[in-house]
């Protein structure tokens, strides 16, 4: 509920969380944006039984300095002498988090060009290398190495041996179109493998559409793929995070101005509303509160406010 945060949360298809199965489904969820760590909070904490024990393949730059020096700290510090200071805060702030992380049950991927860059990146100030890692370039491979094989041999043991949840974002990386891309195969290969369902978790934001504090409404809905071979299950996979996502106003808006017609607001709101009405009628799934026109108003009100439109 913070600024620039989430406002409202909605679930749909949520009787599929009271289904028991004999071997835990591994969640898969959708990768918009970074405001999916706040919706896979309020997603594991919506059941209505308790949760299993879970099991998390992570990047391996979050155990270590190197996320917090890469992506939180400006270029500018990257420079001497500031520099001196950001490794030393990377340090703190990546051994905090590796406790955290490591407390959560998450195990660390190093992947490649991501975690594991060039030898050029590598001894850049970009990346800082050995002062950060304090390993040369071929110790580091090394060690990312032997951290991803450690990493894969616990995650099998516990979902094979333990029954736990795996919780994973197949698709490796934040997809701002929408769109579903290639799943990760080593991932697939997994719930091929073990033979556990996998239950996607799809997610939507109404994100042209923020509250006076920025903050976005947000759908999320799970769906069941039960076991198969691992290029059917892919596909079944990537199939039903794409065809379970709730349609809200957002896209609808955007339909609507790509079609390059002029409208006044009530026209404007109107075709929303049938936008919404025909989507619902051909079986997907979209926010029923687009089913009123007043919603529709109001979503389209706070379009305009936010860019300063009208």
């Amino acid at each position: 509920r913070y600024p620039g945060c989430l406002g409202e949360v909605f679930l749909a298809n949520g009787e599929i969380l009271k289904e028991r199965h004999e071997k835990t489904p591994i969640l898969a969820f959708s990768h918009k944006k970074l405001h999916d760590v706040l919706l896979t909070v309020q997603f594991l904490l919506c059941r209505e039984y308790p949760m299993p024990r879970h099991t998390v393949m992570a990047q391996g730059g979050l155990f270590s300095g190197m996320y917090v020096y890469r992506d939180w700290i400006p270029d500018l510090f990257k420079r001497w002498p500031l520099r001196v200071f950001s490794l030393w805060f990377s340090n703190r702030m990546g051994g905090a988090l590796a406790r955290f992380f490591h407390a959560m049950d998450f195990n660390p991927v190093y992947r490649r060009f991501r975690d594991v860059p060039s030898r050029r990146v590598y001894e850049s100030n970009r990346f800082a290398g050995r002062q950060l890692s304090g390993l040369s370039y071929e110790e580091f491979m090394v060690f990312t190495r032997h951290e991803t094989e450690s990493s894969i041999n616990t995650v099998m043991r516990h979902i094979l041996e333990e029954n736990r949840q795996l919780i994973v974002f197949p698709e490796g990386k934040y997809q701002h179109s929408g769109e579903i891309i290639r799943l990760n195969r080593f991932l697939m290969k997994i719930a091929g493998d073990s033979s556990h369902p996998v239950m996607t978790v799809s997610f939507s934001y109404d994100e042209l559409c923020p509250d006076f504090f920025g903050r976005i409404d947000a759908c999320m809905s799970p769906a069941i793929v039960g076991p198969d071979r691992r290029a059917a299950l892919t596909a079944k996979t990537a199939e039903a995070l794409q065809n379970n996502t709730v349609i809200v106003a957002s896209p609808l808006i955007a339909i609507i101005l790509l079609g390059h017609e002029s409208h006044t607001r009530e026209q404007f709101a109107r075709r929303i509303q049938s936008l919404a009405n025909q989507a619902a009628a051909a079986g997907l799934l979209i926010d029923p509160r687009l089913e009123s026109y007043d919603f529709c108003k109001e979503r389209l009100s706070r379009f305009l406010a936010r860019r300063k439109l009208a």
